[in-house]
């Protein structure tokens, strides 16, 4: 062999080598990789064990420190991290602590929030009875208004109705699903637009997923279990279904002219396409958008309200009105030149 092909020989080997090294180190970078991530997952887990630790000591120890509130803003956030084996023992407490009655409201929507995710998830595996927290949230929907300090606490509200109306619709009676809906309706009418919107949101996505929501558009009540108990804290037993949404008539009426359309909407039975649908800039967005996109904390109106034209006062006054007597009529025109300024109205 020439030394021209020995020197190609070697730089083939040389260039075969270093793809061996190079896949080499490739593997060992995919190696070490795993191993961190092994070691990342291993030492989140060891810290969500020891936050959710302090969480349970704070909670069992007294409901009067003022870390609770955080603690169950806590669990509320992350209660798709707690281990199945805690599920039973943590709804067992919060239901403890709702019947205690001393949390305040925001605290109160965290219990619920924890339970209805932990139930929306792995829970639904478990033989957990969640009715006494739907009477409680069906119980306090109402405390929400404009008026209200507790109006900032809506976007919780919806977030749980979120989880246990739309969620858990396969495991809620008729009878609690229409009874909410009646209640939200309600609610709708004492809540600021963004408010307002983000409910009916709720609405509508119930009613397009359990048509048995479409009785309350019928105005017919001859049918029923009853009269409508507002007053119960049970919606499985306030007869929601012999009462219908009269509140869409006012709210196609609203102010805001989303919350108009979307009204008109709901009152066709909230159609996805053809006659009383939304276009779909507004009909894709989720409760939470609807509360977020519209809300006036910045004071910023969406839509931005037209500047109104400018229209020029009249100056004039016309008579209308002929008096039968021409004489008197010319009396009480002198009388009134002589009263009103000259040159700012004029009589014909």
């Amino acid at each position: 062999m020439s030394k021209k092909q020995n020197v190609l020989q070697l730089s083939k080997k040389e260039r075969k080598r270093k793809k061996q090294l190079k896949h080499l180190e490739n593997e060992l970078l995919e190696a070490s990789a795993e191993e961190n991530k092994q070691a990342k997952h291993k030492n989140l887990t060891e810290i969500t064990k020891i936050i959710f630790g302090i969480y349970f000591r704070i909670l069992k120890s007294s409901t009067q420190n003022k870390a609770v509130g955080v603690c169950l803003e806590g669990l509320a956030k992350f209660a798709h991290c707690i281990s199945l084996d805690y599920y039973v023992d943590i709804v067992d407490l919060l239901d403890k602590l709702l019947k205690e009655e001393v949390l305040g409201f925001r605290e109160e929507l965290h219990c619920i929030q924890t339970v209805f995710a932990i139930c929306s998830n792995q829970g639904e595996a478990l033989n957990l009875d969640p009715s006494r927290f739907y009477n409680n949230l069906y119980k306090n929907l109402l405390r929400i208004s404009a008026a209200s300090k507790v109006h900032n606490h809506q976007l919780i509200v919806l977030r749980i109705l979120g989880d246990c109306l739309i969620k858990r619709r396969k495991q809620i009676t008729n009878k609690r699903i229409i009874g909410f809906t009646k209640r939200l309706a309600i609610l709708c009418l004492q809540l600021l637009h963004h408010g307002t919107l983000g409910t009916l949101g709720i609405i509508r996505n119930t009613m397009q997923l359990n048509k048995s929501v479409d009785i309350l558009l019928d105005s017919d009540n001859s049918f029923g279990d009853g009269n409508y108990m507002i007053e119960l804290d049970d919606p499985e037993y306030s007869n929601a279904s012999s009462t219908s949404l009269y509140e869409l008539t006012l709210l196609r009426k609203h102010y805001h002219p989303i919350v108009g359309k979307f009204a008109r909407n709901i009152a066709s039975g909230a159609p996805s396409s053809g006659e009383g649908n939304l276009v779909p800039e507004i009909g894709k967005l989720n409760a939470d958008d609807l509360f977020n996109n519209y809300d006036m904390t910045e004071m910023s109106f969406n839509p931005s309200v037209p500047v109104p034209k400018k229209t020029q006062l009249k100056t004039k006054i016309s008579s209308y009105t002929k008096l039968a007597d021409s004489s008197f009529e010319d009396y009480l025109k002198s009388k009134m030149k002589d009263q009103l300024k000259c040159g700012v109205i004029c009589i014909e």
